[in-house]
């Protein structure tokens, strides 16, 4: 089941997370985040058009998307970036598809947004066709501008019109 995500959920959405940030390049965080900076987050996502889904079975978070502010500039106010996660226990059950499927429907239901930006590393080719099936378009690459476990990584930039 797919829904909104809710305070109950933070502590199962921390451990998604900081699972990505130690043993992938998913994110260019190097360090966990902590309870304190997760409700931070949390708080970010619930004012329009921000928001956090779930991808629920059986009481446990199997995954998330989360529609976050792209740029504070005043002129990117209808842009948003989106992101997934999935558990690690949970990879190729098509819980990334779902979670896409609905982040998008909710993009494109809210009046507020033109643009859905996401930015994947060059080497997260899972991310990158998952993107495309969806109708993202590939708009450019930067090389080398991040580092995490002891490699140089790029970052590839996506866009599609809500």
């Amino acid at each position: 089941m797919i829904r909104e995500a809710t305070m109950d959920d933070l502590t199962q959405l921390q451990q998604i997370y900081n699972d990505a940030v130690m043993n992938t390049t998913a994110t260019f965080d190097t360090e966990v985040k902590d309870r304190a900076d997760r409700i931070q987050w949390f708080e970010a996502h619930q004012q329009s058009p921000y928001v956090i889904l779930v991808h629920e079975e059986k009481g446990e978070v199997c995954g998330y998307a989360s529609l976050s502010q792209y740029r504070t500039r005043k002129a990117f106010d209808s842009t948003a970036e989106v992101s997934i996660y999935i558990h690690k226990d949970h990879r190729g059950k098509g819980i990334g598809n779902q979670l896409m499927e609905a982040i998008l429907e909710n993009a494109r239901s809210n009046e507020r947004l033109h643009t859905v930006m996401s930015l994947i590393t060059g080497d997260n080719i899972t991310s990158r066709h998952l993107h495309e099936k969806y109708g993202f378009v590939y708009c450019g690459i930067t090389r080398q501008v991040g580092y995490k476990h002891d490699q140089w990584l790029d970052l590839t930039y996506y866009q599609i019109m809500v």
